[in-house]
């Protein structure tokens, strides 16, 4: 049964994505790290990893805000650090690598708001 409900956990959140958008105005002056965990390969797809993926990107024209991307198919410690188990992910981290959102899934509510985020931290 336990089987079954982790099976069921990880279908909803692929297809309709998990994110804790807490994004007031003082929280995206505390973001100092933008992280995507990610295919690289899957950019230039049409599907909506590939707008995760294209939207982690645009963080890098942030003001104060870095950029990392971890490629999914190369091991690394930072799953396990960030608790990885979805991809595409996407971790807005503040100050000693405290997690202040997380974007997980390639849902059209993922996107959504993902999207909202990044422009509050590139301010278009």
């Amino acid at each position: 049964m336990r089987k079954i409900w982790i099976a069921l956990f990880f279908m909803l959140t692929t297809f309709l994505g998990t994110s804790n958008l807490v994004l007031a105005e003082e929280t995206k002056s505390k973001i100092t790290k933008v992280m995507l965990f990610a295919d690289p390969r899957e950019a230039e797809t049409s599907c909506g990893c590939a707008e995760i993926i294209r939207l982690a990107r645009e963080s890098k024209n942030g003001q104060n805000v870095t950029f990392e991307e971890v490629d999914i198919r190369k091991i690394s410690d930072k799953y396990k650090k960030y608790k990885v188990m979805v991809s595409p992910t996407v971790i807005f981290l503040g100050k000693n690598d405290s997690i202040i959102n997380r974007f997980q899934g390639e849902g059209s509510g993922v996107i959504k708001k993902l999207r909202h985020a990044i422009k509050k931290i590139v301010k278009k």
